[in-house]
C-alpha cells in the first residue's frame, strides 16, 4: 500500500512540474511563430496592406522580425512585443540579415 501510495504523489509531481515548466516555456515559443526576416532600413507600419493606410508606428533599420503573411506585395510582420503592422515586402531581407540593395524606395501597388 505504501508504494502504491509513493507512485501516486511521485505522479502527482512530476505531472505539477510539467504543467508548470510548459506554462513557462509556452510564451517564448509563441513568439517564434512566422517566417524570419530582416528590415533592410527603418520601416513605416501600416494598419493595412497599402501605402495609403494609416500610419501606426516604426521598425528600426537592421532588426529581425517575423513575418505573419504575404499579400499584394505587402507582407504583416511582428517585431518586439508590441510592435506589429503591414510593410512593404521589399524593405524585408529573409536573407541571414539585413540585405538594403533589395529596396528601392519605390512603393509598387
Amino acid at each position: 500500500m505504501l508504494k502504491a501510495a509513493t507512485r501516486f504523489v511521485s505522479l502527482i509531481l512530476g505531472a505539477a512540474t510539467l504543467t508548470a515548466v510548459m506554462a513557462l516555456t509556452a510564451p517564448a515559443g509563441a513568439q517564434e511563430i512566422g517566417t524570419r526576416a530582416f528590415s533592410n532600413h527603418p520601416l513605416v507600419l501600416h494598419n493595412g496592406p497599402h501605402q495609403s493606410d494609416e500610419e501606426i508606428g516604426q521598425v528600426p533599420g537592421g532588426i529581425q522580425v517575423r513575418v505573419d503573411r504575404c499579400t499584394n506585395l505587402w507582407c504583416h510582420i511582428r517585431a518586439g512585443r508590441h510592435q506589429s503592422g503591414w510593410v512593404f515586402l521589399y524593405s524585408l531581407s529573409f536573407g541571414q540579415g539585413p540585405n538594403s540593395w533589395a529596396w528601392t524606395g519605390i512603393y509598387y501597388h
